[in-house]
């Protein structure tokens, strides 16, 4: 068995000689690794990528899969996995895992200095009514609900800017 049929073989069913069973989940997660792991080696542009991974994101057979993948995998004997490529988006998850958290602590942050600050404010003489740490807490609030709304194009932006960096960093040396 080759590394390209190693690769076949990680799907539900070989798409090859299944192209009319509906493909699942992880056959999608399957087929977008391929593509970022071409674009990461440089075979598809950017432009490439971003339509194949779209298409990607929507398969619905198996058959569908192979013929989106078909070219990346030029013949059985040809194909290795990129080792380097393939850790892109487990580094992704780390790194917005991050992004998350350091925007669920710029709001806690806000929040507690903001009304800290109010208080004391207020306590010297300052009208209570006055309730301004509204602005900067609900500003930060926005902030971390988009940060963790949008996790999965978060994820995808950042693997493609690992992709991208590793791919110029390549061209480079």
């Amino acid at each position: 068995m080759t590394a390209s049929d190693d690769l076949w073989v990680t799907f539900s069913a070989d798409p090859r000689t299944s192209p009319t069973l509906k493909a699942t989940d992880a056959d999608r997660d399957i087929a977008g690794s391929v593509l970022r792991d071409a674009f990461a080696d440089g075979r598809l542009t950017l432009t490439e990528y971003d339509n194949r991974l779209g298409v990607a994101l929507s398969i619905g057979t198996l058959g569908e899969v192979h013929e989106l993948i078909a070219d990346l995998v030029a013949s059985a004997d040809d194909f290795t996995p990129n080792p380097v490529a393939l850790d892109i988006q487990p580094k992704a998850v780390v790194k917005y895992g991050r992004e998350l958290r350091n925007a669920r602590n710029r709001f806690l942050f806000l929040t507690v200095s903001s009304i800290a600050i109010w208080l004391a404010t207020s306590l010297a003489g300052a009208p209570w009514w006055a309730i301004w740490p509204v602005i900067p807490i609900l500003w930060s609030w926005l902030v971390y609900r988009s940060t963790r709304d949008n996790a999965a194009s978060r994820i995808k932006d950042i693997a493609d800017n690992i992709a991208e960096t590793r791919r110029t960093t390549r061209d480079l040396d």
